[in-house]
């Protein structure tokens, strides 16, 4: 909505995050633990993910599944990226509402309303 009214957003293009850096696996886990599943998962090392990936990948093409997990999959859950967000700060005088643990709490809430 801000980039509507802005003079300076026009032809360009903005990441929007809320500026916190918090490791993908620490809201994953997050996110397991509310709903009372298993956090205590174990790392592999890429390679060995890459490689299960792609034969998940292989045998959704077979049998016309979706696999469970793809390289693309795997090679985002190994990373942990931060955003720079100053553009959209500077430009279009963005400011975070929202923590990640407040968007999840949200989120989890919003999920069992729907059940």
């Amino acid at each position: 909505m801000l980039a509507l009214d802005a003079v300076a957003a026009i032809g360009k293009t903005y990441t929007i995050t809320n500026d916190e850096h918090v490791p993908l696996w620490d809201v994953i886990r997050s996110v397991l633990s509310m709903l009372n599943l298993s956090s205590n998962l174990r790392q592999i090392p890429l390679s060995m993910a890459l490689t299960a990936a792609s034969l998940m990948e292989l045998r959704a093409t077979l049998v016309g599944k979706e696999p469970l997990l793809t390289r693309y999959s795997a090679a985002i859950l190994a990373r942990t990226q931060t955003y720079d967000i100053s553009a959209a700060k500077r430009d279009l005088r963005y400011v975070p509402r929202v923590t990640i643990a407040e968007g999840i709490a949200r989120t989890m809430e919003a999920l069992k309303e729907q059940t």
